[in-house]
């Protein structure tokens, strides 16, 4: 019954400790996100705070015939709208009205900015309002243009309309400096462009440490049950058999300690070896039974303990049990009572007998077999002891074969012409005698 519900209290616990491990799995979505908020970068013409016809310190011009250098900041033609928060931008700067360089050629106006290494998740979006038609490009790559209208009459540009233009392929966005174009092909007339970019993108988050992994919504700590040896992981790793791990956020598994055992993956806990059973090795899967003759009287044991003289026990017990010997009388060449068993003084006696099987050798109760003098009875049976052996001191032994138990005792010559009675007290308490006549 203890046994039972040991075992049943060893499985609530486990139950206990695989609902909290649902639980962190279900929470986990809510964890710190797996990216940084997305970075905004606005970048406006005309931003610097100089007035009109001073340089826009963001802005570069490029023409192919005449050459390059800081576009400069200029008040629109009265015709011209203007988006919110920029101002035009032409490529000379002498005077707020003054003409441009550019008439009837492509005038290209750069700005730039930086990405930082591992972005993700690049978007432009540029607004842009040109005199006269104008191709915008990222790095080269044209993302939008914006036409030349044609009216009745002489070609005019539509000077009121704005032009919107959205980009997020990640390939044509690069770490580091990235470069947008405005290609503005001017037909006479007054020239220059205004416009407004805003750049997006996510920064991916830094690895995860050893003992988290990032989930997909962010870095975790491993789970009880698992861990995380290196750094930057995307899975946690489970506890294998005969190792567990109680703690969250772990980097290694821990093996069972010697009394305890671990059968299971994903462990939280090593469960104690049950009273009965015994594990002397760390990283265990299960417990050893205690052999029969021995026993195990508590949990979390590293060993067993043999039962004591006089006791015996089956396999896998927690007590022993009071033992009580098949004892059938001394066996040739020694005779029962009441025979008078004669001997030279001296000799190896072989004293068999049988106690129904192999109880161990721990059988003699403490200063057994013993021997006193006695008086010669003349009407007790003689018989002679057929079988001596030579022996340089006294000692117990068993056959397995014939079941049989064999003291050898050894007498002493001083003991010619007197008679002594051998007295065998086994563990269970049992005394067993035979009487001997010793002659030179």
């Amino acid at each position: 019954m203890k046994r039972l519900i040991r075992m049943t209290t060893q499985l609530s616990l486990r139950l206990c400790l695989l609902t909290g491990l649902l639980a962190g799995l279900l929470g986990a979505a809510g964890n710190t996100p797996a990216y940084a908020a997305p970075t905004s970068i606005t970048i406006i013409s005309g931003g610097g705070s100089g007035g009109f016809g001073t340089p826009d310190p963001i802005t570069t011009y490029s023409i192919p015939s005449i050459g390059s250098g800081s576009a400069y900041i200029r008040l629109p033609v009265s015709s011209y709208t203007t988006i919110p928060g920029t101002r035009w931008v032409n490529t000379t700067g002498s005077g707020t009205l003054a003409s441009d360089q550019a008439s009837f050629q492509t005038a290209s106006y750069t700005v730039q900015f930086t990405l930082p290494a591992g972005f993700v998740s690049p978007s432009i979006t540029v607004e842009v309002l040109a005199d006269n038609e104008a191709v915008v490009s990222l790095n080269g790559t044209e993302i939008g243009r914006q036409p030349h209208f044609v009216f009745s009459g002489p070609e005019l540009v539509n000077f009121q309309t704005i032009s919107s233009f959205a980009w997020s392929t990640p390939s044509d966005f690069v770490d580091g400096v990235n470069t947008l174009s405005i290609a503005n092909l001017d037909y006479g007339g007054s020239n220059g462009v205004d416009f407004k970019t805003v750049v997006t993108y996510d920064t991916a988050p830094e690895p995860c440490t050893p003992g988290m992994y990032n989930n997909g919504s962010g870095c975790v700590n491993a789970d009880p049950g698992y861990y995380v040896p290196v750094a930057g992981a995307t899975e946690q790793t489970p506890c294998a058999l005969g190792t567990y791990q109680p703690n969250a956020g772990s980097i290694s598994c821990i093996p069972a300690e010697p009394g305890h055992y671990v059968d299971v993956a994903v462990a939280a806990m090593q469960i104690d070896c049950l009273a009965g059973s015994y594990q002397p090795n760390s990283d265990a899967t299960s417990c050893i039974m205690a052999s029969a003759g021995y026993y195990v009287p508590v949990s979390a044991a590293i060993a067993q303990t043999q039962c004591p003289a006089g006791t015996t026990s089956l396999a896998g017990a927690t007590a022993c049990t009071l033992t009580l010997f098949n004892f059938s009388g001394f066996l040739q060449p020694v005779d029962n009572l009441p025979a008078l068993n004669q001997v030279k003084a001296g000799q190896g006696i072989p004293v068999k007998f049988s106690l129904g099987g192999n109880q161990g050798l721990n059988i003699l109760a403490s200063g057994s077999p013993s021997s006193q003098l006695i008086a010669c009875d003349s009407s007790a049976p003689l018989d002679a002891i057929e079988q001596t052996v030579t022996a340089g001191s006294s000692s117990l032994s068993y056959d397995a074969t014939t079941n049989i138990y064999t003291y050898v005792w050894k007498t002493d010559k001083s003991w010619a012409n007197t008679c002594r009675q051998l007295k065998v007290t086994l563990t269970d308490g049992t005394a067993h005698v035979a009487n001997f006549k010793f002659s030179k």
